[in-house]
């Protein structure tokens, strides 16, 4: 076994850290957002959806009060690292809710909170 062989090993246990690290943040990422997210009937809470290197618009009647659907659809499409990852909710109120203080129960918005702890998840999954 020669330098070659040990760099490669490196190389193939490296990439399969990253991927971990990517897939532990971008999880960690969702789960801010839709937990975060105001309930009421729990259709915001369903509209946090994926997007694959292009901003995913969709939107759904669907409700989803624990989350746990949203979350299990974006979980499923995490791609390895390398493109871009896109969560969003394209609900119509969704930016009143962020940003104009809509709702009580996320006055501060979710996706300032959530953009405010990425460094912590990303030291804690590298880590």
């Amino acid at each position: 076994m020669g330098l070659a062989d040990d760099l490669a090993k490196f190389a193939a246990k490296t990439k399969e850290r990253v991927d971990d690290v990517h897939r532990e943040v971008v999880i960690q990422v969702a789960n801010s957002l839709i937990t975060g997210s105001a309930v009421d009937t729990g259709r915001f809470r369903a509209n946090w959806v994926p997007g694959i290197n292009a901003v995913n618009t969709t939107t759904t009647d669907a409700t989803d009060k624990t989350g746990a659907a949203a979350l299990g659809a974006i979980t499923s499409a995490i791609p390895k690292p390398g493109g871009v990852f896109y969560i969003t909710n394209s609900l119509p109120y969704a930016r009143r809710l962020e940003y104009e203080g809509w709702s009580k129960q996320m006055p501060a918005g979710v996706v300032r909170v959530t953009a405010l702890r990425f460094n912590e998840w990303l030291q804690k999954a590298i880590a």
